[in-house]
């Protein structure tokens, strides 16, 4: 995988140098504008050509280096705070179970299944904000960050339902009803095409995968065949961390995507499992066989497993 990075490195830049030197040429001989018009028209064309040639893996990766290097700038996550801003465009979609849903929700939200959004996935709105909510908002950190990079405007409620201590009205809205007779997106790009596919993919196999989730029970048996890693801070892996666990603060991940093993699945983790969950969704895009611990190292050390 790392070669075929390198490769891609390369094809781009020689892109960027036919077009400098296109120019430098011009210049320098003083051609004629049609030209050196010409020249620039023949560098566009070779540029496009080259992003044409890139694979839906390459996509994919691409995709998630971009993802993980505004992390540092923003992790699309809404406090109390924050909610306040939310108007009638946002469409709010909970994916707690339907009973606690008609329960108590927030005010408008659309009741969805994990299920329901790999199915529906082309028919949200592109062109409004998404909220998505869970529990303890660690599943709609997952699905956020995976519609995300599917082009949708996704956020998620920090701390899920179990945490918000504002408004709420009895659940009665359904994401189905909603989007009945919607408009299939078209896509502008084969780049958003590609990655909204990744998207249906990744979310149908985590219908069959648990959500990609595991508890701190499962990952204690299985932790021998996975590949541990902490996001958290550095002060924070120094203190204590999972059994074997590597650092990658996820602000860094971006950079370092191509040191991570792709013969091993991962296990992300951070404090809660808000972050970490990201932080999985986004592997698992760029190409990753990867998880995250639910409930974060916080669980992990609830239930008195072992800490380095």
């Amino acid at each position: 995988m790392e070669k075929e990075k390198g490769v891609l490195m390369m094809k781009r830049g020689w892109s960027v140098t036919f077009v400098s030197m296109g120019l430098s040429v011009g210049l320098l001989f003083g051609c004629s504008d049609d030209a050196e018009h010409q020249n620039e028209e023949e560098a566009a064309d070779d540029t496009m050509e080259e992003a044409d040639q890139l694979t839906e893996e390459e996509i994919h990766w691409n995709s998630g280096v971009a993802y993980f290097n505004r992390m540092p700038m923003t992790r699309y996550m809404l406090d109390a705070e924050d909610m306040s801003e939310i108007t009638e465009e946002w469409l709010v979609v909970d994916l707690r179970d339907p009973s606690d849903f008609e329960l108590q929700a927030l005010p408008d939200a659309h009741h969805a299944s994990w299920q329901d959004v790999a199915e529906r996935l082309a028919s949200l709105p592109q062109n409004e904000p998404v909220l998505w909510v869970s529990a303890d908002g660690q599943t709609a950190s997952m699905v956020m960050a995976m519609t995300r990079m599917a082009g949708l405007d996704s956020y998620v409620l920090a701390g899920g339902m179990e945490n918000w201590e504002g408004g709420t009205e009895k659940g009665s809205k359904w994401l189905e009803d909603e989007l009945t007779g919607a408009d299939v997106v078209r896509h502008d790009s084969h780049e958003s095409e590609v990655m909204m596919n990744r998207a249906e993919g990744v979310l149908s196999q985590g219908i069959e995968q648990s959500l990609f989730l595991l508890s701190p029970d499962e990952l204690n048996e299985k932790l021998d065949e996975l590949y541990v890693v902490d996001t958290r801070s550095e002060a924070d892996y120094q203190s204590s961390h999972l059994p074997g666990a590597h650092h990658y603060p996820v602000a860094d991940l971006g950079l370092s995507m191509g040191d991570l093993p792709d013969d091993k699945p991962l296990m992300v983790y951070c404090y809660s499992g808000q972050t970490g969950a990201q932080a999985a969704s986004v592997l698992r895009m760029a190409g990753f066989d990867a998880y995250s611990l639910k409930g974060g190292m916080g669980s992990w050390e609830n239930d008195d497993f072992e800490i380095e």
